[in-house]
């Protein structure tokens, strides 16, 4: 009798464990599949975006390598601005409105301290 009790606890827990195996496969599932619907929302905005480039692109009559040549002078843009700033200049906004009705800015100085932590960090950083 004692046998048989036995194999039935051991049917039982097999049970068990069968069944919490596939609640945690069930779990597993849903999370995958979760996340493959994130990733393809993600997939489908990059797509609209990449959409939304080549239709700028087309309108603007400009060919690709203009396009290169262009992101090439934002790079160097980008770091000439991070170049002013690390030597301790900072770009403000003044409420002046020039002829054209832009609003004027200048490069103004920061404070020694914070400028020299900015210059030892552009030194570190080799500018970029």
């Amino acid at each position: 009798m004692t046998e048989h009790v036995s194999i039935a606890d051991e049917l039982e827990a097999t049970i068990r464990q069968l069944r919490t195996v596939e609640a945690e496969r069930n779990a597993a599932r849903e999370d995958l599949d979760r996340t493959q619907r994130v990733l393809a929302k993600i997939d489908a905005v990059r797509m609209h975006q990449s959409e939304k480039l080549v239709r700028i692109y087309e309108a603007s009559g400009a060919s690709p390598q203009d396009f290169v040549t262009l992101d090439r002078f934002v790079g160097m843009m980008r770091r000439m601005i991070a170049a002013i700033e690390a030597m301790g200049y900072e770009w403000r906004w003044t409420k002046s409105i020039d002829a054209d009705g832009e609003q004027v800015g200048a490069w103004v100085r920061r404070d020694a301290a914070e400028a020299d932590a900015n210059n030892e960090r552009f030194r570190r950083t080799d500018g970029e």
